[in-house]
């Protein structure tokens, strides 16, 4: 995936918000999702 394990880690416990690394690394790791599929915002 291209981003670290620590920096995914890093994120699901919200001490890093979701920066373009990790989105692009997202994206490429799987492939037949849209990015609706991997992300989600929340208000």
């Amino acid at each position: 995936m291209e981003i670290s394990q620590d920096l995914i880690y890093r994120v699901r416990k919200g001490e890093r918000g979701i920066n373009e690394r990790f989105i692009i690394g997202a994206t490429r790791a799987f492939p037949g999702y849209k990015l609706d599929d991997l992300f989600y915002v929340s208000a």
